[in-house]
């Protein structure tokens, strides 16, 4: 198995050379014996690096790794950053600790002041210019994030690609929305409220209501935002906690309330459990997972996104 590590992106958009280096010696354009086992042993380490060149035998190094690489009968694994590994396949995090730390990892993937015109203008037209108005920039930059990982992997075959990075970027982005379109204005609307949410025995919308009641907690994740607004899909809210009704009073003044109440937990729930926790465990998550969080995020010629379907839907109802 080849573990192909960390990939960086310049100023100039994406695509990518492959560099072998050899784990006890790290001089940025050495060839040491070790390394050249790789056409008879696997290499402790590979680096994918866009848009950096080398020169001399580094550079040769270089092209004929890529041509091993497209030749071998060997499986391989190509991750887009070595630390992304490691935090999936250590044994002592918990999901949400992986996933905490994937996300910072994520962070930084992309230089700060990278600029990618060509792939933010497709983007923009994938999303939509009337709901891209309304993302985050938060949430357009982990969407962009995501958007160089497909660009940066789409078209290889030859490999097994481990895409977790792309896929916890989408991730964050949807989370990021649910955050400031829903959890935040509803915490606001209760703290402004001359009433606050009663106590209740019924613990089934705990964590909503301690979010909802504290000025300073932490949103609640994808997947336990869900679990709690799941409990709306009925028709009896009345014998629900009170949190529910002051829930349902609060999207009942948006504009697609029904979605909202009936269907966002069942799309969250699968989009949770189909793409967010598996890139947070050991094993990889590859290109058809990536593209296919992709097209259910932003849509397809067919249907449209997840996203612009939460943002129509959170738009405050028409008087």
């Amino acid at each position: 198995m080849v573990y192909v590590t960390r990939s960086h992106y310049s100023l100039v958009g994406s695509g990518a050379l492959v560099v072998m280096r050899n784990a006890k010696d790290d001089a940025a354009y050495s060839a040491p014996d070790t390394a050249r086992r790789f056409f008879s042993r696997a290499p402790s380490s590979v680096s994918i690096e866009s848009h950096t060149y080398f020169e001399g035998e580094g550079e040769v190094l270089v092209f004929e790794l890529a041509k091993s690489l497209a030749q071998s009968q060997q499986p391989l694994l190509l991750s887009m950053d070595d630390r992304i590994t490691a935090v999936k396949s250590n044994p002592y995090l918990s999901d949400s600790d992986r996933f905490l730390q994937l996300g910072s990892g994520v962070s930084g993937f992309i230089p700060e002041k990278a600029s990618f015109p060509i792939l933010e203008l497709a983007l923009k037209e994938r999303v939509g210019a009337r709901v891209w108005k309304e993302l985050s920039e938060n949430a357009r930059a982990f969407l962009l994030t995501g958007f160089v990982a497909f660009d940066g992997f789409d078209g290889p075959s030859s490999v097994s690609l481990e895409t977790s990075p792309g896929v916890i970027a989408l991730s964050k982005a949807l989370e990021d929305v649910i955050v400031e379109r829903l959890q935040e204005p509803f915490r606001r609307a209760i703290l402004n409220s001359a009433e606050s949410i009663p106590a209740s025995s019924d613990g089934r919308l705990n964590k909503l209501r301690d979010f909802a009641t504290r000025r300073n907690s932490r949103p609640l994740e994808l997947g336990t935002f869900a679990s709690q607004i799941i409990h709306l899909n009925t028709a009896d809210i009345s014998a629900l906690p009170p949190t529910a009704v002051k829930f349902a009073d609060f999207i009942g003044r948006l504009s697609d309330p029904e979605y909202l109440q009936f269907l966002l937990a069942s799309d969250l729930l699968a989009m949770t459990r189909n793409y967010r926790n598996r890139a947070a465990h050991p094993d990889p998550m590859n290109f058809a997972d990536l593209k296919s969080l992709l097209t259910l995020l932003l849509g397809g010629e067919t249907r449209d996104g997840l996203l612009a379907t939460i943002v129509e839907a959170t738009r405050p109802a028409a008087r």
